[in-house]
């Protein structure tokens, strides 16, 4: 049996998919943001799979920067649902009040706060890494042409 109540349960439930949705969504949006700054910056841009793996890597770092924003959304998105629905109305008249959603919520907060610490420690230097050294190798592949000008940081 599980020894979460339903109301725990439903409320869970309720934040589950808005809170996904947002922290994709933002995740996508900045990091490919992120990417074009990495990108646009560098003298020497990768090729195609090298674009790819440098946005692919700074995913984990976005993701532990804006996934509380997320939760505060799928929250408040919830709590609306919740509103016109009459859930939170039906909740004070049988004595329990908003209140009893704080535990969940607290309890969401530090899942989310254990992966944006995962991210943040982890994740995030290894993306970094990996988008470096991607942006590295882009010169070891770059090819010079006779007669073109190549700015190499701000002697061209």
């Amino acid at each position: 049996m599980s020894r979460l109540s339903p109301l725990t349960r439903a409320w869970v439930y309720s934040v589950w998919r808005p809170f996904w949705v947002a922290c994709l969504l933002l995740t996508m949006i900045s990091s490919l943001v992120l990417a074009a700054q990495v990108i646009l910056r560098a003298p020497l841009a990768p090729g195609p799979e090298g674009l790819v793996l440098v946005w692919l890597s700074l995913l984990p770092e976005t993701m532990g920067i804006l996934a509380p924003a997320a939760l505060f959304v799928a929250v408040v998105v919830a709590a609306q649902k919740w509103v016109r629905a009459g859930d939170l109305a039906a909740l004070s008249v049988s004595g329990c009040g908003p209140i009893s959603l704080f535990r969940p919520t607290l309890l969401m907060g530090l899942v989310v706060a254990f992966g944006v610490a995962f991210c943040a420690q982890i994740l995030g230097p290894w993306g970094r890494g990996v988008a470096h050294s991607t942006m590295a190798s882009a010169a070891d592949s770059y090819r010079i042409r006779p007669a073109t000008l190549v700015q190499v940081g701000d002697v061209w």
